[in-house]
């Protein structure tokens, strides 16, 4: 079904394997690759015994990150060697499934639908596509537990704290196709969120996507929101470069605690009101962000000219968030209206406070410990709320609107 609707998801999406997480079945498997002493993670991930590597290292370490692949044989032979579930990823599809669960009307666009993705999307969803895939290139998703060890050589370690991985060889994804469509649904739209540009590894490419997605920015309506989504860059250098475009194209810049990490260049104390305040003000000056968004596992954040006038949907990002923590594809209705009331991070409470009485806007997630915790797909889950509560809001985008002043709000 190929319909404009007020709410445009984009950019990518891609066939997940939902590795099952037998911690003790994988340390088989790295004895079987003669993996026999602690590895760290491989610069190159070019056969299945450095995809096992990268998979006990950042476990490891707590580490949530995405990895390209050489080998798209080394994701089906560890799949299958340790059991999955096939599921639809990408963070527009995955946002999708929230603003369609709250009853808003969205469109996706894909970069490919197969028969087994296409099976995969929620009933009616409305979608425009760069192609019809003929190939499957899936994803390996990797969640870990904090309650269970690894064994590498009688050595054992566990996880600091439940994470994602993903190790992707996705050509389709890494061209990021736009569909022929895509102009008109853009300016139709009040909302566009834009991401995937992490999966491009050329820098030619990259370049071009972005000057394309660039001028439909500038063909939306006056008022319409466009929403940057960071991603974890399989070629990391690449990260500053899409963000020098979307930071000037776009109405709102989001990511998640590991990219802020990753852009600052240092640790950030996410317990921290002063270092997590700092650092939003430094980002925000360095690409002259309009209004950067930051959502972690503790709380989410917003600083610029129109940070406040998102609180309301940062609260429903947080809400969807903790959503997929506990339910997965599961959440529902019910699920959403029962974490309401759900209590917050002591943490986040104390953080958002200071970051409010800095001039910023900030929530504290939830304080949440399920049994079985779902972790990937926790920020595009965020996302999905964000946009859902930015839509009823009413609130219209500030172009006119200029980055806060560094200075003050850092202090």
């Amino acid at each position: 079904m190929s319909e404009e609707s007020d709410i445009l998801l984009g950019m990518g999406n891609s066939l997940d394997y939902d590795l099952r997480w037998g911690p003790e079945l994988l340390s088989e498997v790295a004895a079987d690759l003669g993996i026999i002493t602690w590895p760290t993670p491989p610069p190159v991930i070019r056969d299945e015994r450095d995809l096992v590597s990268a998979v006990l290292a950042y476990a490891a370490a707590g580490v949530g990150t995405e990895r390209s692949v050489d080998s798209v044989r080394a994701i089906e032979s560890l799949a299958h060697r340790l059991g999955f579930r096939e599921s639809l990823g990408g963070t527009g599809v995955r946002a999708g499934r929230v603003v369609d669960l709250l009853g808003i009307a969205c469109t996706v666009h894909l970069t490919s639908l197969s028969p087994r993705m296409e099976a995969l999307l929620w009933p009616g969803a409305r979608r425009l596509s760069a192609g019809n895939g003929g190939t499957d290139y899936p994803h390996l998703i990797v969640q870990y537990s904090a309650d269970r060890a690894l064994t590498v050589g009688g050595v054992a370690r566990t996880p600091p704290r439940p994470n994602r991985l993903i190790f992707v060889n996705d050509p389709d994804n890494a061209e990021l196709a736009l569909a022929p469509d895509l102009p008109s649904a853009v300016a139709a739209s009040s909302i566009w969120l834009i991401s995937g540009f992490n999966a491009i590894a050329d820098s030619s490419l990259l370049g071009t996507r972005l000057g394309q997605v660039d001028a439909l920015v500038r063909t939306m309506r006056p008022g319409a929101w466009a929403v940057y989504e960071d991603g974890g860059f399989h070629r990391p250098e690449l990260a500053a470069t899409a963000m020098g475009t979307m930071a000037e194209a776009c109405d709102v810049v989001g990511m998640n605690e590991d990219e802020f990490a990753g852009h600052l260049g240092t640790a950030v104390d996410l317990d921290d009101a002063t270092s997590v305040g700092q650092g939003l003000a430094a980002l925000i000056g360095r690409w002259q962000i309009k209004n950067l968004v930051v959502h972690t596992s503790r709380w989410a954040a917003a600083i610029g000219p129109q940070a406040h006038e998102l609180r309301g949907a940062m609260t429903e990002g947080v809400l969807a968030g903790a959503a997929r923590f506990t339910s997965g594809d599961a959440m529902s209705q019910d699920v959403l209206s029962r974490l309401r009331s759900a209590a917050k991070s002591p943490s986040g409470v104390a953080v958002a406070a200071g970051l409010e009485r800095a001039g910023m806007a900030a929530v504290p997630a939830l304080d949440l410990e399920p049994p079985e915790p779902v972790t990937v797909g926790l920020g595009d889950s965020f996302v999905g709320g964000f946009v859902a509560g930015l839509h009823r809001s009413g609130a219209r985008a500030d172009r006119a609107g200029a980055a806060p002043d560094v200075a003050r709000t850092s202090r």
